[in-house]
């Protein structure tokens, strides 16, 4: 749910100390899917939403139930 925090979106770090994953490893096809639509961009330390990924959220945050 922190992708609904548009400006900060996931803090990849805090995820892994909080629930003891990685959320790129434990969501890696799902992540990889949204990325190669251009609806989030991920880095080092964050997961955010892209432009067109803001405009389409409830299909991003779908891809995760």
């Amino acid at each position: 749910m922190g992708l609904r925090l548009i400006a900060t979106g996931i803090d990849i770090p805090e995820f892994r100390k909080r629930f003891d994953t990685c959320p790129i490893t434990q969501y890696e096809k799902t992540l990889e899917k949204l990325y190669n639509n251009n609806l989030i961009n991920i880095t080092k330390n964050r997961i955010t939403l892209t432009n067109h990924g803001k405009l389409l959220s409830n299909r991003v945050f779908s891809e995760f139930i």
